[in-house]
């Protein structure tokens, strides 16, 4: 048997560079791994969180669940489903409603609000701001479509 040469790195260094290398990659992995969800998460929350009527809002997801637990849990006739169905419409309408009144509501105090603060920014910054609002704001809906 030999012994290790001088020149050559000892073996436990090598080992412990691998196994550094292997937590870097792991938690490169992570990193972006949570970002990639993080930005898919908020492009899925911009979409549904205020456009009304374009997708499904989670009290209709909810709904449908609640129709079909209920239907399910209890042994009902093909009337009974009926009468339950027609029932959980309204309320699904007066959701949609609330919703909506909601979503407007927002909307016009976050023009308000933008309009009281432009009002005492200097004229030259006011545009600026405008258009800052309309960037981080827009996306979400918060502000009124002209």
């Amino acid at each position: 048997m030999n012994p290790p040469s001088e020149s050559s790195p000892a073996p436990r260094r090598k080992r412990w560079a691998a196994l550094a290398l292997l937590a870097l990659m792991f938690l490169l992995g992570i990193i972006t791994g949570v970002g990639g969800g993080a930005l898919v998460l908020r492009h899925r929350l911009q979409q549904r969180a205020f456009s009304l009527g374009k997708s499904p809002a989670a009290s209709d997801l909810f709904i449908d669940r609640l129709e079909k637990e209920m239907s399910s849990g209890v042994d009902l006739t093909s009337e009974e489903k009926a009468v339950v169905k027609s029932e959980l419409a309204v309320t699904r309408e007066q959701v949609h409603a609330i919703r909506q009144r909601a979503v407007l509501d927002l909307r016009s105090t976050t023009r308000e609000t933008l309009d009281r603060i432009k009002s005492k920014l200097p004229v030259e910054k006011r545009e600026s701001m405008e258009s800052k609002a309309r960037e981080r704001l827009g996306p979400w809906g918060l502000l009124p479509e002209n």
